[in-house]
């Protein structure tokens, strides 16, 4: 009976809300979350297992946060193609 419940709740309901939320929240947004995700773990295995973070682990949480910081700026999006001038453009 655990397995059968270990096999419905965390794996197919999680799995179901992890694709219900992506299809809620923009790309950009759940880009940034699911980075979250490894600092998450780590925060909770601290809390529920009394594990700690090595001097590794702290430098990959100060990098995650530093480019989820940077991420979360936004700003204008560049284009990919550099504007080309039309052919009418080019012969005025």
């Amino acid at each position: 009976m655990l397995l059968l419940y270990l096999a419905i709740v965390p794996s197919v309901l999680g799995a179901w809300l992890f694709q219900h939320g992506l299809r809620e929240v923009p790309a950009s947004t759940a880009s940034v979350v699911t980075l979250l995700e490894p600092m998450v773990a780590a925060l909770l295995a601290s809390v529920i297992f009394g594990e700690r973070l090595g001097p590794a682990g702290w430098a990959g949480a100060a990098l995650l946060l530093g480019a989820i910081g940077l991420l979360s700026r936004g700003g204008p999006a560049r284009p990919a193609i550099p504007d080309v001038p039309s052919p009418e453009a080019a012969r005025r």
